[in-house]
């Protein structure tokens, strides 16, 4: 397309994703502790100093966006897709589960679920981390909160808010919110590279802990799970830390 982008991204981002970042061609700024100072950054400084200038700009949330939602939401969709290949019925699926930052994956989640007419009849397990569970945090208030601090070593979950639309369809469908301590993703995550060759950061980990703890997941949907059900689990990405990274963290965290 020929267009400059530029992208601010906090001080937590690790040099290898910059570089990622950069090689894509875009200009990267590092501004802030978190993504919403970076995000503040970037809407009432950059984008004013490249208007004084004369340039047309365009803000893309990464996560507070319908657009982005329904790229999400096409999951359901080769979800299903592939149950019917499979021949599972959906009654055996009994629950979805997404690790929530701001809330985009959980929106796709959502409107992918609304579409196929799915949003009432299997339930979405939401997983954050202590230190950054800003939706757990609104639940609990009964309102949208933000977070002054963010302190999870998950920091691909470090919004200071929830999106609307995630907190409404929380509500709204009876989802059920999981906050897991950085020590037990951080075992998880290396737990699933031992077990699978794959790496995923915390923010995924927090997720793939229930695979390895079903009684959480029992405890939450408040029913027993058998051999024979259906639990979905959103593997959402690993590309912010390598293997050392894991390691390092666990140790700086205890974690056996």
């Amino acid at each position: 397309m020929a267009l400059n982008c530029s992208v601010v991204v906090p001080k937590t981002t690790k040099p290898r994703m910059v570089k990622k970042i950069q090689s894509a061609g875009a200009k990267v700024i590092i501004h802030g502790d978190h993504w919403g100072e970076a995000d503040e950054y970037l809407r009432h400084e950059l984008m004013a100093q490249e208007s004084q200038h004369g340039s047309k700009t365009l803000y893309v949330h990464p996560f507070d966006n319908e657009t982005i939602w329904e790229g999400h939401s096409t999951i359901v969709d080769e979800i299903i897709e592939q149950l019917k290949e499979n021949d599972i019925s959906l009654p055996r699926v009994k629950a979805l589960v997404c690790s929530v930052g701001g809330g985009g994956l959980f929106s796709g989640i959502i409107k992918g679920l609304e579409r196929n007419q799915l949003a009432e009849k299997i339930p979405v397990v939401a997983v954050e981390t202590a230190g950054c569970d800003v939706l757990n945090k609104s639940l609990k208030k009964g309102s949208p909160v933000t977070l002054e601090k963010l302190t999870s070593v998950a920091t691909s979950l470090g919004s200071p808010y929830i999106a609307s639309f995630a907190f409404e369809s929380f509500n709204k469908y009876g989802c059920k919110s999981v906050v897991l301590s950085d020590q037990d993703v951080l075992a998880t995550c290396l737990r699933y590279a031992d077990d699978y060759n794959f790496i995923v950061e915390p923010a995924c980990g927090a997720s793939l802990h229930l695979c390895y703890h079903p009684e959480i997941l029992e405890d939450i949907l408040e029913q027993k799970i058998y051999e024979d059900d259906i639990v979905i689990i959103i593997a959402c990405g690993g590309s912010c830390m390598t293997y050392e990274d894991l390691v390092k963290a666990s140790s700086t965290l205890n974690v056996s």
